[in-house]
């Protein structure tokens, strides 16, 4: 039976995907949960700059980092952002804490 979670963060997949060399899925995942809080951090700094561009990119980067991690719903909701044109207030701070909170919980299921 399929782990419930695996839409949010399917390890076995991302075994997988690396071979299964665990040492280096071990270093893998630090970096991972790292990246998450790097790249929200630098959305919520031009969130408030309005830089539709630079989060447009940043999403795009949380997308590439979230579907190399196997973290699915992560990396489609930062498609959604990466798409959402022009500045608009409050469909933005809606989509990033959506964003927050898959990050906030795909944290918990790694291991």
């Amino acid at each position: 039976m399929p782990n419930s979670n695996t839409n949010h963060f399917d390890l076995e997949a991302l075994r997988e995907n690396l071979e299964y060399d665990e040492e280096f899925i071990k270093n893998f995942l630090v970096l991972l949960k790292k990246e998450f809080d790097v790249s929200f951090n630098i959305l919520t700094e031009e969130f408030k700059k309005q830089n539709i561009e630079t989060i447009n990119t940043t999403a795009h980067r949380i997308k590439g980092t979230a579907l190399n991690g196997c973290c699915f719903e992560l990396s489609q909701l930062a498609a959604t952002l990466e798409r959402t044109k022009p500045f608009n207030k409050e469909i933005i701070s809606a989509l990033m804490e959506k964003i927050s909170t898959e990050i906030d919980l795909v944290k918990t299921l790694i291991p």
